[in-house]
């Protein structure tokens, strides 16, 4: 997620105590549950005739079971049906106890926002009278639950659990033994109220209790708990048309997507949410999208959704507010935002720190950012996120006053709390460095390591923070590990780290010496301009590419890096690590000094660097298998006749091959060629495959014949470690993109599985090309030479024979060769 100048994107959605400002909407059984309710009211309170209040009432039940399955009134009915009239007046009376209570807990709920929203703790009377009023909610427990009416306990302990959790999330100047207290608590008042609301047989008063308990798993950093939890409260309000815990719930799971740092996920539960309701109507909903757009660096678009959504509520003014001076910040207009940001008030809590600490270093005053956020006792009481982003922001003041050595700890401790975080989440679908601390952090604090004179440790950096799955887990890049990369390449390694505003460039040559730079590209400068290059190459106006080529290659290679990578002459091999928006980069048309980078030398890709253990190099004369050319399901006739002739060609080039084309294309005979060990060809279609959809690799599949689709997520699980595979179906090298973590579809699945070298496609390209360049390919490798280097001999064939770059510039060659 890029951040820029206003690195706190996390701390807009903390919320102060718990969601609020949800809409309500219609319950078809709504009618029928306000009889059922009135009619159970008169028989607790002694009002009428019991034996016609019984008989109403079970009818009534059973009506609301049969006609709306809410078959819990039954269960409700006949359990007050089994007190005497006597238990259930002492039980009414309680409940009355309760409700004062409650009422209580809502007024000090609302002096707390309306007073201190974002700094609790610093009103001791106010948390002294919540304190008392939680002794009172135990005391009417322990009480009430040894009566034959136990509702009022139950709902007691539910309360109390509430309480004790935001007293824990709060960290309200909790001692040592207090904190390790909480938890034991909370989940014993949850356990005590789930148990009493089961033995009276309610269900719709469990969801508080169930909702409470997600809290406390995600409090605790259990987070599979704490998602099945939700979901649980889910599926039970969605029973009970309980619309204001469905969004609770959702809410919940909006949180743990974005601790994981998987906005994939984020974008699905907001999907879900927006079907109950509206953002008009949801504040928490709007406030979740326009975080959403501002994730995805779409600052217009957030600035006019947030101007169509002022919350209703006044309670959520403050947050809206807050987002206003995000939002301003992010479009550059300093001026609105510093209008939003005095109208928050002057209260030193988290978020408002936060935003005046931004808008400080986007004025150019880093002084003022040092001086807002000195105080390291008061962020140590902040939320993790918002205490990383207090360390970025004094990093990065440090940063502008020159002095890098001051701005080094704060920013190497806002990575290693994102470490600490992503160790305890561990979620396959997401990036906690890309999502949750920001590329911003890592750019910054390869920045400081390079103007300390230390690029070495700049590009460790830069790897050891990006693309975490290509190496096994819980290991770190090491500088020697680095040097070893950079010395299988005559002209040693590039990597990049691309953030909101600038782009650190940094690259380590055969022999050890490093250099960096900062360049000031942002990441939508480079996305733009990298779609704009790409637009034009498959439009084949390739004077305009040839143009938008040289125009970055300028912008984001400085001279010294320009000069070096022409040094050794074009057979030289040089290995780019190309991170967020360049690993859609046609590297073979990057512009240097008036040439394309495939006529200066040959270019291999990687998405990061990978560690642990792959496939030995491909070896001369080893047997291929070669396989494709799927048939259809019903016609069982050839769906690519291009990739049959492809094939064939390869066939009788390799007449020791294994040839598996129509219906020898099948799934049992594609596992075999990933366990040979052989270099395999593909000649397939890449298709859209819903049913790939489970974990964080792309929706897409390999077409085989008979209709069958092979995800990328059952190759990465047969883990296959082959020398080579040339996937030769359409833009192959794409795939779902995740910030600091890369492009995730098929050659990602091959790569992070072991696979040494791939050959893949960026876009879709013409048969004929493809059927000369594979043939080329096979033609080149078979002199000796390797993968890359046979890349680049089969792109200048198809140069020769007349195609243009959008044929020949979209054949990569990627891995460790």
């Amino acid at each position: 997620m890029a951040v820029g100048a206003m690195p706190f994107l996390a701390a807009v959605s903390l919320l102060a105590w718990a969601p609020s400002g949800f809409a309500q909407q219609a319950n078809p059984a709504q009618g029928e549950l306000t009889a059922f309710v009135s009619t159970l009211s008169a028989l607790r309170a002694g009002e009428g005739t019991e034996e016609d209040l019984a008989r109403q009432l079970l009818q009534q039940a059973e009506s609301l079971c049969v006609d709306f399955s809410r078959c819990d009134t039954l269960a409700v009915a006949r359990y007050y049906l089994r007190l005497t009239p006597g238990q259930r007046a002492r039980g009414l009376e309680a409940e009355r106890t309760f409700l004062a209570l409650r009422k209580t807990f809502q007024t000090l709920r609302t002096r707390y926002e309306q007073s201190n929203q974002e700094n609790p703790g610093t009103d001791p009377d106010w948390e002294q009278e919540v304190r008392a009023l939680c002794a009172e909610l135990e005391s009417l427990a322990t009480e009430v639950e040894g009566q034959e009416d136990v509702v009022p306990a139950a709902q007691s302990y539910a309360l109390l659990a509430r309480m004790e959790l935001h007293e824990l999330e709060q960290a309200l100047d909790l001692s040592d033994a207090r904190q390790q207290e909480l938890p034991g608590l909370v989940s014993d008042h949850i356990d005590r109220s789930l148990r009493l609301f089961e033995r009276a047989g309610q269900v719709t008063p469990r969801l508080e209790p169930l909702w409470v308990r997600g809290r406390l798993a995600r409090a605790r950093a259990e987070h599979e708990r704490a998602r099945d939890v939700f979901e649980d409260c889910l599926r039970l309000a969605r029973d009970v048309g309980r619309f204001e815990y469905q969004e609770r719930a959702l809410s919940g799971l909006v949180d743990l997507a974005k601790d994981a740092g998987n906005l994939r996920e984020v974008d699905e539960h907001l999907a879900t949410w927006a079907s109950l309701t509206s953002p008009s109507e949801s504040w928490p909903l709007a406030r979740e999208h326009a975080a959403r757009l501002l994730a995805d660096d779409r600052a217009e678009q957030a600035l006019a959704f947030l101007a169509g959504h002022t919350p209703k509520r006044a309670g959520d003014q403050a947050q809206w507010r807050g987002m206003l001076a995000v939002t301003y910040l992010r479009t550059g207009d300093l001026i609105s935002a510093r209008r939003e940001v005095q109208a928050l008030g002057t209260e030193a809590g988290e978020f408002n720190a936060l935003a005046r600490a931004a808008l400080a270093m986007a004025e150019g005053t880093p002084e003022t950012v040092r001086a807002l956020l000195a105080d390291s006792d008061q962020r140590a009481r902040w939320s993790p996120q918002g205490q990383v982003e207090a360390a970025s922001l004094m990093g990065e003041s440090w940063l502008a006053s020159g002095q890098p050595a001051q701005a080094l700890p704060y920013l190497a401790s806002a990575l290693d709390e994102a470490r600490r975080k992503a160790g305890s989440v561990q979620d396959q679908a997401g990036s906690i460095v890309g999502e949750w601390v920001g590329i911003h952090t890592l750019t910054l604090l390869a920045r400081a390591h390079a103007e300390l004179g230390d690029p070495l440790s700049a590009a460790r950096i830069i790897e050891d923070n990006q693309s975490r799955r290509l190496r096994p887990a819980g290991t770190r890049i090491t500088s020697e590990e680095l040097l070893g990369w950079a010395a299988r390449f005559d002209l040693g390694l590039v990597t990049f780290a691309v953030g909101a505003d600038s782009t650190m460039v940094v690259w380590v040559d055969a022999s050890g010496r490093a250099g960096a730079s900062s360049r000031p590209l942002g990441r939508r400068s480079l996305e733009g301009a990298v779609r704009r290059l790409r637009e034009a190459v498959v439009a084949g106006d390739l004077a305009r590419a040839e143009v938008l080529g040289q125009e970055i290659g300028a912008a984001l290679l400085p001279v010294e890096l320009r000069d070096h990578l022409i040094s050794a002459g074009s057979g030289a091999r040089a290995l780019f690590l190309l991170h967020g928006p360049l690993e859609a980069l046609p590297m073979s048309l990057l512009g240097v000094d008036g040439s394309w980078i495939d006529d200066l030398l040959i270019p291999l890709v990687l998405p990061g660097l990978p560690l642990g253990e792959a496939a030995e190099p491909l070896v001369a004369n080893t047997p291929w298998t070669l396989m494709g050319s799927p048939l259809g399901s019903e016609e069982r006739v050839p769906l690519l006749p291009g990739a049959a002739l492809e094939l064939a060609q390869l066939g009788r080039l390799h007449p020791d091959a294994n040839l598996l084309t129509g219906t020898a294309f099948v799934r049992p005979a594609l596992v075999a060629a990933m366990e040979s060990g052989r270099p395999l060809h593909l000649a397939t279609h890449l298709v859209p495959a819903p049913g790939c959809s489970e974990g964080r690799l792309a929706p897409v599949g390999l077409l085989l014949s008979g209709g069958d689709v092979l995800c990328p997520e059952q190759i990465l699980s047969w883990a296959p470690r082959l020398p080579l595979v040339v996937l030769a179906a359409c833009e192959t090298a794409g795939g779902r993109t995740i910030d600091a973590e890369g492009s995730h579809g098929v050659a990602r699945a091959f790569l992070e599985a072991g696979t040494r070298n791939l050959l893949v496609t960026l876009w879709p390209i013409s048969d004929s090309a493809a059927q000369a360049f594979a043939l080329a390919y096979h033609e080149s490798l078979e002199t000796g030479i390797g993968p890359a280097r046979a890349a680049q001999e089969a792109r200048k064939h198809l140069r020769s024979l007349g195609h243009g770059p959008q044929d020949w510039a979209a054949f990569r060659a990627m891995g460790r060769e």
